[in-house]
């Protein structure tokens, strides 16, 4: 079917997207190039008109437990006898806690939030679970639905007391309606089996929800419903999230998972990422700030030159007025992170315009917000990649 044959373009656009986003500017960024052009000359397949439907996803109603969530002592993590991704980690979740999780590729994050879960035993250290602290975990892998299973049958074998028509009727919340109950998981795209491991999670009923990527593959349709289910949920919800702006939406507070350590930090993605950049900008201060020492000479030769010349003394020129390096220029930083802003607002705008029924309805504004966000997306992966490498 038409919508058929756009949800597997459209899910193979995302993991094009992930590659480029990821490759640009490391040592496979010829093929990351590769790869964008001959996604500029695919033919993108307009959404169907029937497409407008979107999931009904209920926040989980489960039995309210204590305010304590999950406690962590002196948590470590790692592999083997590499070395440990992180340590020392002291963490408390209270109900109502909204933490996403941030740091590098490989730096622990899947590995933390599998541990806070009760999904991996920590390498040493202690995780006590609250009264009734019962966990829904979501896997962006989608590994634990059967791949000759249906969504009919994924339901069946986790509810067998669930009717027919209760089972029915809670898939159709999903979008999974007539035949499509019976279709093999396997034949399945994408954001398909993410929403039907949605459907699973909710009827686990569970007091709090850890979550990996869970917008991976979704449609804008489907990750808006998400979003909206996941704020109107009483309990603690803690998930890895690459989605500024579904981070920027839901978090009270980050985890920063890197250099062997986890660090707590209240507030959304913009809260963190604007520490970061005052961070990045302090330490590039005092980099290139005179030592004592130099100062003391640099000051002596100036005034001792100012008395031979009979004149006053001239500040000496600030090292970041430098051409040496870019570090010696906190100007073009200002307008890189300036740069960012704008390009964050825009795409925020324009992915929200994409929800109005102006828009969604009328294929030809709809393909023109759709080319100005992956624009923009290029756009933001290269200013991040430049901010996050600045010298």
């Amino acid at each position: 079917s038409e919508l058929r044959a756009f949800e597997i373009q459209d899910d193979f656009l995302r993991k094009e997207d992930q590659f480029i986003k990821k490759h640009m500017g490391s040592q496979r960024t010829a093929e990351a190039k590769g790869r964008l052009k001959k996604l500029e000359n695919l033919v993108r397949l307009p959404r169907p008109y029937n497409d407008v439907r979107r999931p009904m996803i209920h926040p989980p109603k489960a039995e309210r437990g204590g305010e304590l969530v999950l406690e962590t002592r002196d948590l470590c993590a790692g592999y083997g006898d590499a070395k440990a991704l992180f340590d020392g980690v002291d963490l408390r979740i209270a109900r109502g806690d909204r933490i996403g999780i941030l740091g590098e590729n490989g730096a622990g994050k899947t590995t933390l939030l599998k541990i806070l879960a009760g999904r991996m035993a920590p390498r040493s250290g202690v995780v006590e679970f609250g009264h009734k602290a019962a966990c829904g975990y979501y896997d962006q892998d989608t590994s634990e639905l059967r791949k000759d299973g249906t969504p009919y049958t994924e339901i069946r074998r986790d509810h067998p007391t669930l009717t027919d028509l209760e089972i029915r009727s809670h898939l159709a919340l999903f979008l999974f309606r007539g035949n499509d109950i019976d279709a093999s998981v396997a034949s399945l795209s994408g954001g398909e089996r993410a929403r039907l491991c949605l459907a699973r999670l909710v009827l686990t009923k569970p007091s709090w929800l850890a979550m990996d990527e869970p917008t991976n593959h979704l449609d804008l349709a489907a990750r808006t419903a998400l979003e909206e289910m996941l704020s109107a949920f009483q309990g603690a919800l803690v998930f890895v999230s690459h989605d500024r702006q579904f981070l920027d939406g839901l978090c009270t507070q980050i985890l920063e998972v890197g250099g062997g350590e986890v660090r707590r930090i209240d507030g959304n993605y913009s809260d963190w990422h604007a520490l970061k950049m005052r961070e990045e900008a302090a330490r590039v201060a005092t980099r290139d700030a005179p030592k004592p020492a130099e100062k003391q000479k640099a000051t002596a030769a100036a005034t001792a030159s100012a008395a031979a010349r009979g004149r006053k003394s001239e500040p000496a020129a600030s090292p970041r007025s430098s051409s040496s390096g870019k570090v010696r220029n906190p100007y073009l930083f200002e307008k890189l992170e300036a740069r960012i802003m704008t390009l964050e607002q825009e795409l925020k705008v324009l992915q929200e315009s994409t929800t109005s029924e102006e828009v969604y309805r009328h294929v030809a504004k709809l393909k023109e917000a759709q080319i100005r966000i992956a624009e923009i997306e290029r756009d933001l992966a290269t200013a991040y990649h430049e901010w996050e490498t600045w010298q």
